[in-house]
């Protein structure tokens, strides 16, 4: 399936950049329904993180991808009160914190929804 190819490598990178706009335009969606400069000014503020990081092997890349379905699950969990949105967004925490110890900032959404 391509061998050692690096390309395959970077692959992975590549998706979680994506998954991690999709996630944050659908964020703002929710919060900030009517202003329409908001995914313009998204998709800029992420091409420059992601052109700083690039396509690497580095953990920084999963550590957002997941921090962003985290804040995602809190304000779902906020708006509909549910406890099982909460819980997900603690597992994608705790799994976060495996990645890295600087993905402690995955937790940070959690505690502020803390009643």
């Amino acid at each position: 399936l391509g061998g050692w190819n690096l390309l395959w490598l970077r692959m992975l990178p590549l998706a979680y950049g994506l998954a991690t706009y999709v996630l944050l335009r659908v964020l703002l969606a929710t919060v900030l329904p009517r202003v329409r400069a908001v995914p313009w000014a998204l998709a800029g503020a992420h091409l420059l993180w992601f052109c700083a990081y690039g396509i690497t092997l580095r953990p920084e890349t999963a550590i957002v991808v997941l921090s962003a379905a985290v804040l995602l699950l809190v304000e779902l969990a906020r708006r509909r009160e549910s406890i099982g949105a909460l819980a997900a967004a603690t597992a994608l925490a705790a799994l976060a914190m495996t990645v890295s110890p600087t993905a402690l900032v995955a937790v940070a959404p959690l505690v502020v929804a803390l009643p």
